[in-house]
């Protein structure tokens, strides 16, 4: 071991092995170009075999700055992001995160999509849980693969505050031209989803019997409202809501948008009852626009009916039941069968 504090930029420095039994303070100097440090005599930069590691500053990958805030950090673009989190990974010096966000773990990740290779998955976090076994006795078992929500103590001052929470949120935009191949639908094709949520119940080749009550839900959700409501305004409570905007340039294509389009529905094998909409409880029903049943055909009247109907209860005009149901005859002698308004038959 040599020790020359005043010609060597180390102030200690050893070729063999050390022994300590108590602390090594460094002060403001650093260990740098170490080929390892750790006990077990592997590879590894630092290895400990037991114990814990304490670090009170940050620790990057790389030479480009920690973004304040941040504790653990990987960048490989030199950038610094105007948001602050405990894990950062910044792969993206383009189009970075908006400011003032400030996020507990944080990942900024791009790619080039021009690589002829296979499809590409690419994704900014996997979140995968697996159970297994077999339950046994009263109770039961929940398995989430992503967990998360906002718990606030929000309070306001009254002078036109704005609180917004959203326990998830997700987006996707393509800021890009794209031109198509030539004919519909050939290999040129787009398709951007917000947000896409699938559920499976069971897995082909197995076998659900006995007295199994099975409940799959792609999306199940409950808006639920607490407390003691004074407001003077009306509230809002949506269990869904759907809105379609649009900022198109005003360019020479059609396109068709749909508040909600419900695609084909399970039929089939044991599935008896197939809906593609159930309003279950009896509540209230709006619909602005004109309405057509029986066919996807654009409707042309408020009610506008491609098929038969058929009536349990009694036809009205402006609210005004029609004729009750009787049989008179017509002073040509023809016999008229009314039946809750509706002439049923003309003999």
């Amino acid at each position: 071991m040599e020790i020359h504090p005043l010609i060597d930029p180390f102030a200690l420095r050893f070729d063999g092995s050390i022994a300590m039994t108590g602390n090594l303070d460094m002060g403001d100097n650093n260990i740098v170009n170490c080929e390892q440090i750790g006990v077990t005599g592997d590879t590894d930069l630092i290895d400990l075999s037991s114990g814990a590691l304490t670090i009170n500053g940050t620790v990057a990958s790389g030479t480009n700055a920690v973004t304040s805030g941040s504790k653990f950090s990987y960048k490989t673009a030199a950038i610094t992001p105007t948001y602050t989190g405990i894990v950062e990974v910044v792969a993206d010096s383009g189009n970075p995160m908006p400011a003032n966000l400030e996020a507990g773990v944080m990942v900024d990740i791009a790619y080039d999509a021009t690589d002829t290779s296979p499809a590409n998955w690419v994704t900014a976090g996997i979140f995968i849980v697996k159970p297994t076994g077999t339950l046994s006795g009263v109770r039961g078992d929940l398995s989430v693969g992503l967990h998360g929500g906002v718990q606030a103590t929000i309070s306001n001052n009254g002078a036109g505050n704005i609180a917004s929470l959203q326990g998830l949120q997700f987006g996707c935009q393509n800021d890009a031209n794209f031109v198509g191949g030539g004919a519909a639908k050939t290999a040129q094709s787009l398709s951007t989803t917000g947000a896409r949520v699938g559920s499976t119940f069971g897995f082909s080749g197995r076998t659900i019997s006995n007295y199994a009550d099975v409940e799959n839900y792609g999306i199940n959700v409950n808006a639920k409202i607490d407390g003691t409501y004074n407001s003077s305004l009306a509230g809002l409570n949506y269990g869904g809501y759907f809105q379609t905007t649009n900022g198109e340039d005003g360019g020479s294509g059609s396109i068709t948008s749909y508040g909600v389009h419900i695609d084909a529905c399970a039929t089939g094998n044991a599935v008896d009852n197939s809906w593609g909409l159930y309003e279950a409880n009896g509540r209230d029903n709006a619909l602005a626009g004109n309405t057509r049943i029986g066919g996807t055909t654009a409707p042309t009247y408020a009610c506008d009916v491609a098929g038969d109907i058929d009536c349990s209860g009694t036809y009205r005009t402006g609210g005004t039941a029609g004729h009750a149901s009787a049989t008179f005859t017509t002073v040509d002698g023809k016999t008229v069968t009314v039946t809750k308004g509706l002439i049923t038959n003309v003999v």
